[in-house]
């Protein structure tokens, strides 16, 4: 569960060289390093989603990025208004977040002053992504990437898939998967992204064959073997639609409880989020 401090964020300039923003978290490295992953510093063009902060002190045009998903809110200011195609559409500042093409020409135009907006971008052919501002209340997001950013003050973190707990101090950055329950104070923002992978969709269109189940539980007795025993389950997506998989073995006295985490792995173009755990018979 990368916990990222405010210090790992990086100022860079705008493509088009009008501004600067902020990238407080994406899966980019330099040198091509997974471990890496969430290092706002490497802070190239070589991510498949970034989240970025900046400033919008006047009328200006966005850069371009093609074949990226973005969505934008209000962080902090009045307003913002985005030009798009000739018609102009104004940002939330709470709730979804707006989407729009990254090759789309878009001018935004600030109303007041110290307007800051927040991007959630996302590689179309690897991702589909959504960013919500959260201010004052609870609330529950489960996807395979989740990125919880404490933008104005701090966040709490009550629950998440690898830990029970935690507290998020104003510019932290917490990147983690699965499901996350978090509350938002009075007079704070929670930015809270996440992305679900585009193969998990297309594999709609290709089913699973009997090869594919046979092969699932020959997965299964494989962690069997692993853990000597007790209780396994296997979650996972099929076609977009999870399942569950339980199988039992006898569990010998002298074997002692343990608790792994197996790594996804992909079965035809289907997903599965494998987890193993003891438990006596």
């Amino acid at each position: 569960m990368p916990l990222l401090p405010a210090s790992s964020s990086v100022r860079v300039q705008w493509k088009n060289g009008l501004a600067s923003t902020l990238v407080v978290a994406s899966d980019a490295s330099a040198a091509g390093d997974a471990s890496a992953a969430g290092d706002a510093s490497a802070a190239g063009d070589d991510w498949s989603w970034r989240l970025s902060i900046a400033d919008v002190p006047s009328r200006s045009e966005f850069s371009t990025f093609p074949g990226v998903e973005r969505s934008i809110a209000i962080l902090h200011g009045d307003a913002l208004t985005l030009e798009r195609a000739g018609v102009r559409t104004a940002v939330t500042r709470e709730g979804i977040a707006l989407v729009f093409a990254g090759e789309e020409f878009v001018v935004g135009d600030p109303i007041g002053t110290d307007v800051r907006d927040v991007n959630w971008m996302v590689r179309r052919d690897r991702w589909r992504g959504e960013m919500q501002l959260i201010r004052a209340r609870e609330t529950q997001v489960d996807a395979p990437l989740v990125v919880v950013h404490a933008g104005v003050g701090g966040v709490e973190i009550l629950s998440c898939d690898e830990a029970i707990g935690a507290q998020l101090a104003c510019g932290e950055t917490l990147v983690t998967r699965d499901r996350v329950h978090l509350r938002v104070a009075e007079g704070c923002c929670a930015i809270v992204c996440t992305a679900h992978p585009r193969a998990t969709e297309q594999s709609a269109s290709n089913p699973p064959t009997l090869r594919d189940v046979v092969r699932a539980f020959g997965y299964i007795g494989w962690l069997l073997q692993r853990t000597m025993g007790g209780v396994v389950a296997v979650q996972g997506m099929l076609s977009g639609l999870k399942a569950a998989v339980v199988a039992i073995a006898v569990r010998p006295r002298w074997a002692r409880p343990i608790s792994i985490l197996c790594p996804n792995f992909d079965l035809n173009g289907h997903f599965f989020r494998v987890r193993c755990f003891w438990s006596p018979i």
